[in-house]
Parts: structure tokens; C-alpha cells; sequence
């Protein structure tokens, strides 16, 4: 047999070996809508504002791990009072034009 369903609520048919799933519908006016603000969002980049509409809309989406856009990331540093060239993932500044000895 082959297994093609997604969601976690498969129902039954009139035949026994036939299953459909039973998944969630956005209308179409309505993903419009989110698609453009996605869109919107990937241009400013607001990776922030994307994960936030997802996990609105998308059912069962939860994010596992922290946002890592690094130019998105160093964007943000600028506006906020300076450029960090390199950062560590403990969250500390380097120069990465000095050379270690």
C-alpha cells in the first residue's frame, strides 16, 4: 500500500483500504493576502515578520530553532549604532581584520 496523506486526521471511505485526509483551507482572497505581506516582508527583509505569519497561518508550523539570517542580522546591528563584522555564536564582537597572534 502507499501512504499519501499529511495531516494527523485521516477519515475513512465508502472502500475500507482508501483513507482521505481532512486538512485545513485558506480562501484564496485570504492566502492573497498573506502572500503579498510575505513578499512585502522578504524585500525589506523582516525575517521576523515572515516566521511570525507562518506560524499564523501555517498549521503545526513552530520553529525549532532561533532566526539565523546573517544579513538580515548585520543590518539590524548597523541600525542600531554599528556594523559587526564577524560575530561569534556566543554573541561577541570581533574584528575580523585583525589578525590573532
Amino acid at each position: 500500500y502507499e501512504e499519501l496523506l499529511i495531516g494527523d486526521n485521516p477519515s475513512g471511505t465508502q472502500h475500507p483500504m482508501i483513507m482521505k485526509a481532512n486538512e485545513s483551507l485558506i480562501p484564496w482572497k485570504e492566502l492573497v493576502e498573506h502572500l503579498e505581506f510575505l513578499v512585502e516582508a522578504s524585500r525589506l527583509p523582516d525575517p521576523e515578520a515572515i516566521r511570525g505569519r507562518l506560524m499564523q497561518v501555517v498549521e503545526g508550523f513552530s520553529p525549532d530553532h532561533d532566526l539565523a539570517d546573517i544579513i538580515w542580522q548585520e543590518q539590524r546591528d548597523r541600525e542600531s549604532g554599528g556594523s559587526i563584522p564577524f560575530r561569534h555564536p556566543s554573541g561577541e564582537q570581533q574584528d575580523s581584520t585583525k589578525s590573532k597572534a
